[in-house]
């Protein structure tokens, strides 16, 4: 993978295929190319993911991020986010099967 190209799989939940292959992500990833994926709750509420830690599983990946905490927008801005009152750590699992583990 060349930097700039970002990755060369991207999968829908529950795995169906949206962009990509699987083969050549896998393949950038053996060669230790870095994992930035992105984590839509809803239309307006997305997350990108730099991956902490990946676990390859026959022609299946599994990528971990474990450095987030709960946010929340700021209401006079459209733009900007603050910390919650109750502050959280949250991690995520995400596979190229489309299955996402979330645990706070």
């Amino acid at each position: 993978m060349t930097p700039g190209t970002g990755l060369k799989s991207l999968n829908k939940h529950r795995g169906t295929k949206s962009t990509g292959s699987k083969a050549a992500l896998l393949d950038a990833v053996k060669k230790g190319a870095r994992v930035r994926y992105i984590m839509q709750f809803n239309s307006e509420n997305k997350h990108l993911q730099e991956t902490d830690n990946i676990a390859i599983n026959g022609d299946n990946i599994g990528a971990m991020h474990v450095r987030s905490v709960g946010v929340q927008p700021v209401s006079t801005s459209s733009a900007e986010y603050q910390f919650q009152a109750q502050l959280y750590w949250w991690f995520t699992i995400a596979t190229t099967t489309g299955n996402v583990t979330m645990s706070r």
